[in-house]
């Protein structure tokens, strides 16, 4: 199923009017400069090629021909597309530095080999006149290519286009291929259903820094059946023009902004299965990729109203929305020569487009700035000083699976969130969806709202709203302190309150007798009728010493509770139209 919808995204995005298309035996890569031959080979120039992209430079995009799947220690050369190392014969080891130098060579022969073109002609010149292990030459500025890692290609003196583009080239390049495919293996696509030459190898998909990755490979015999580890790729036949299409679809969707963004460690690909420009960037504006996906601000502005009309119960229809078409969701990673796959989710967009808003409005409160954040907000508030690779591993492909399926959110979701809020002493709007939404889709039905619930008796949450009270004393009795009651109890609080409540009870009482003055005694009235009515809705135990009897513990699902009702108290505090605390306000009626 992922590989024929690749497959088929390959011939959609090829079939657009102003698409690069990528032909069979070439890729879309990267080039950090071009050496500019005269007709006898002899070197000129090497200028750098870049682009700009976001705050930095980066090598420029191009077509070039589809340069080999290399591994072992003597990797294959490629054709018109190379580093220095391998134009040069530059590496540590003499041997392997000489296969380089030679290899290199060889296949240009081997391509050009009869070609009647003067850009053949200069290349072939070239390698004959190149010395071993050096990129000196007279007059010459070859800085370019001291780092012997970066990608070239040539340029005829004198000519706007690159040699790999002339036709004569072309029709080279193309006639080598057809010769290799004429001794690969024979059998059914089991993409297409064709039958023609199967695919050995398949190709790297870049994006992923030094690592090239390839999706589907054997090349050990426990990783085969049926003894087909003869022909590598013989174990899950793939014809060579769709493993061609599918790898170079990938390629395209990692590079382009617009398909794609960065979860964490993890990147996240996205499309349709026909052309649908308005779906896609909403899902690039819920991903959180629609700056990068070029869009203008007047275009993200349109998105976000299409998106706000959705949630508060907007018809589709309205905004031309193509419901039926066919979206993909594809999560993957790179654990070195390999391509993992985290998640891939296929629905209609109607669907998906319902599990988005339901999730939206699941990790609603009170006091969200922005309601509708992307996956990556959530996943950096289970991350250690909030930095990406601080979140735990995993958690953005199991995030992900539960929004895209509107099934419970993960576990270890939840127990992130708890350990930072426990680590920080704080709680924050993201923090507190999270829980709340974790809580209602495990319980299968809303426990929790979205807003302060004062008819809710679950002793958890009610004794959330009381450590909001109890903190909320101590901030009218004594303004701001450098520690407040959350930043010193919270997290004993939400986990053993039995051995902090009595204490907490016992300062609120000291703080109401002697810090807020006789003249707010409206005020202090008013705080202590809030804490009265919180702990008569909770029906605790009276001790033999005259005491509560808090719970000694809490389980997790109890303390997500907890940090709920602490968090929408504390955002009680400030509903009022004029942004004063609550108390304040009470305070202000009783002095009229």
């Amino acid at each position: 199923m992922i590989l024929s919808a690749l497959y088929n995204y390959y011939h959609r995005a090829s079939a657009q009017p102003d698409a690069p298309i990528i032909a069979p035996g070439y890729a879309q890569l990267g080039v950090a400069g071009e050496l500019v031959l005269d007709e006898d080979g002899n070197l000129i120039a090497a200028n750098p090629l870049t682009q700009q992209l976001a705050k930095k430079k980066s090598p420029q995009q191009m077509i070039v021909p589809l340069p080999p799947k290399r591994s072992g220690r003597k990797l294959a050369p490629a054709f018109l597309y190379e580093t220095a190392a391998y134009l040069f014969g530059i590496y540590r080891e003499p041997d392997e530095a000489a296969y380089r130098f030679e290899a290199g060579a060889a296949l240009h022969r081997a391509v050009l080999e009869g070609c009647d073109d003067a850009g053949a002609r200069a290349v072939l010149a070239f390698f004959d006149k190149r010395k071993p292990g050096s990129t000196a030459y007279d007059g010459v500025d070859t800085a370019l290519l001291d780092d012997a890692r970066r990608f070239v290609v040539f340029r005829l003196q004198g000519e706007g286009a690159f040699i790999h583009q002339r036709p004569a080239i072309q029709a080279a390049w193309q006639r080598y291929n057809a010769r290799k495919t004429q001794d690969s293996a024979m059998g059914q696509c089991m993409i297409t259903g064709q039958w023609g030459p199967i695919a050995r190898v398949h190709g790297n998909i870049g994006g992923f820094g030094a690592d090239k990755p390839t999706l589907i490979g054997f090349n050990q015999d426990a990783f085969c059946s049926f003894g087909k580890y003869g022909g590598q790729g013989a174990n899950a036949p793939v014809g060579e023009e769709a493993a061609f299409a599918y790898v170079t679809a990938l390629n395209m969707l990692v590079k382009d902004p617009a398909h794609c963004v960065n979860l964490a460690g993890d990147k996240v690909l996205f499309w349709a299965e026909r052309d649908a420009p308005l779906e896609e960037s909403l899902m690039a504006q819920f991903l959180g990729a629609s700056d990068a996906a070029g869009l203008d601000p007047e275009q993200r502005d349109r998105i976000k109203g299409v998106l706000e009309n959705l949630y508060h119960g907007g018809d589709p229809r309205d905004f031309q929305l193509d419901t039926d078409v066919r979206f993909y969701l594809l999560g993957v990673s790179s654990n070195k020569t390999r391509l993992v796959l985290r998640f891939f989710h296929e629905s209609s967009f109607g669907t998906l487009l319902d599990n988005l808003l339901a999730h939206y409005r699941d990790i609603a409160v009170v006091g969200m700035r922005y309601p509708y954040p992307p996956p990556y907000y959530l996943l950096t508030e289970t991350a250690v000083q909030a930095k990406r690779d601080n979140v735990p591993p995993g958690l953005e492909a199991a995030l992900m699976r539960s929004i895209l399926d509107a099934t419970p959110y993960p576990p270890a979701l939840f127990q992130a969130v708890l350990r930072r809020v426990r680590a920080e002493g704080s709680i924050n709007a993201l923090r507190a969806g999270i829980l709340k939404a974790t809580i209602n889709r495990q319980a299968g039905k809303e426990e929790l709202t979205m807003a302060l619930d004062t008819t809710e008796k679950d002793q958890a949450y009610l004794m959330g709203r009381l450590f909001a009270l109890l903190e909320n004393i101590q901030q009218v009795a004594l303004g701001d302190v450098n520690a407040s009651v959350a930043d010193k109890y919270l997290s004993a609080a939400m986990a053993t309150p039995q051995s902090v409540f009595p204490t907490l009870l016992a300062l609120s009482e000291k703080h109401m007798g002697k810090s807020i003055p006789q003249a707010k005694q409206g005020l202090r009235i008013s705080l202590h009728r809030r804490v009265r009515e919180v702990i008569d809705m909770m029906d605790l135990r009276i001790t033999t010493d005259d005491k509560y009897a808090f719970p000694p513990t809490m389980d997790a699902n109890s303390q997500g509770k907890f940090l709920v009702g602490y968090y929408h108290q504390i955002q009680s505090f400030y509903t009022k139209k004029d942004t004063q605390p609550q108390e304040q306000n009470d305070d202000t009626q009783n002095d009229e």
